[in-house]
């Protein structure tokens, strides 16, 4: 029979600069306290790469993207900050795309990307990272207005960054393949996040279900770290760079990973105000040509190795985390394009909805705008 622990509040890790990251939506713990702000150094950075549809090699352009006129007086956009990892957002910051878009960032800090949300309805934030957990379906379902504007993490194949761990017993994982989940003590951050349909899939593969587990229980990352290391939970997925501390403090080991069985899953994304994706819409535009911009960046750093280190440097800076952790670590995917995969945005909404975890569900396409994506990377493609 499977047991539960009082959840702990999910907040969604998003080695994506994503806040998202998520967006992204940060990590709990106070190991990866933040350390972003307005007046974040300004650093040199290269120019834009080649959106998604180009062949997969980073491209040397122009040192400055071209983009619409910034106005003679920057504009203020009020955006959510989220305790945990630097986000695109930040890194886009701190290479001075948001001033080269006449735009001036005013932060504000929430514990979680879900204390966020009442404010950015009402019109007291502009922008902020959403999780595409059932909270945020729910507030969407309660006709809670908001426009889903910018992809801010998805899980890709092969990426790493959504790791499936195994406690370490005598120095060896205590999974070694998905047939050793019988039996297992699970342990989840949250009810139906990301490694919930990705461990379905995994039971699936072994010819196992649910019922085959010995206990799952829901808690914050931290303490699924001290689970691994007193021995009361066996295995957990969790999103980077919690992969990669466990494997630095010997407390587990990677055996597979989410993006394998969930590929291309939207996990989180970047969500303007109504009133400021429809009345300001010029400035959403620019808002997100400096946040594409930077998710290029990004993707080239960890796909290609372009100026990884100074990427690196500016996540680490920013979430007071140590590089050399954030080097061993996977990544979360981030659409060169910046459009939010609706496919898999809609195939993960429906399983919670099966699961009973959004009892009415939301109609996606009333809150999905794709203008802010499309200007962005038209914009960019255009600037060399």
């Amino acid at each position: 029979m499977i047991g539960s622990s009082t959840a702990a509040g999910w907040r969604l890790c998003v080695f994506v600069l994503c806040a998202a990251v998520l967006a992204i939506s940060g990590c709990t713990g106070a190991s990866l306290s933040p350390a972003i702000s307005s007046t974040t150094a300004q650093r040199t950075a290269p120019s834009p790469s080649t959106p998604a549809s180009a062949s997969p090699q980073a491209t040397q352009t122009s040192p400055r993207a071209a983009a619409s006129p910034a106005p003679r007086v920057p504009t203020t956009v009020r955006i959510a900050r989220t305790q945990g990892l630097g986000n695109i957002i930040h890194l886009a910051e701190a290479r001075g795309y948001f001033q080269e878009q006449g735009i001036n960032l005013q932060a504000e800090q929430f514990g979680t990307a879900a204390d966020a949300l009442p404010p950015l309805s009402r019109g007291g934030l502009d922008v902020a990272s959403a999780p595409a957990l059932p909270s945020f379906f729910n507030a969407l379902a309660r006709d809670i207005r908001l426009v889903l504007a910018l992809d801010a993490s998805l899980l890709l194949p092969g990426n790493r960054g959504y790791p499936m761990l195994a406690r370490l017993a005598g120095g060896q994982p205590v999974l070694q393949d998905m047939q050793d989940l019988r039996g297992k003590r699970v342990a989840h951050p949250a009810r139906g996040n990301p490694a919930e349909p990705a461990l379905d899939r995994m039971l699936d593969e072994a010819g196992l279900t649910l019922a085959d587990l010995a206990d799952v229980q829901y808690m914050g990352f931290p303490e699924i770290l001290t689970a691994f290391g007193t021995g009361h939970a066996d295995v957990a997925i969790v999103p980077e760079p919690w992969g990669a501390i466990a494997e630095n403090r010997d407390l587990a080991r990677r055996i597979a990973d989410a993006g394998d069985y969930i590929p291309n899953y939207e996990i989180a994304m970047i969500v303007f105000a109504e009133k400021f994706g429809h009345e300001q819409a010029d400035t959403a535009r620019r808002f997100a040509v400096a946040y594409v911009r930077a998710a290029r960046d990004y993707m080239d750093a960890m796909e290609y190795g372009r100026n990884r280190d100074d990427v690196i440097s500016i996540i680490a800076e920013s979430a007071n985390i140590s590089p050399q952790i954030l080097a061993k670590a996977g990544y979360l995917a981030i659409a060169r394009d910046g459009r939010i995969n609706t496919s898999t945005l809609t195939s993960f909404l429906n399983w919670q909805v099966e699961h009973g975890y959004v009892p009415t569900p939301p109609n996606l396409p009333d809150f999905l705008d794709y203008q802010f994506a499309e200007y962005a990377a038209r914009t960019l493609d255009n600037s060399h």
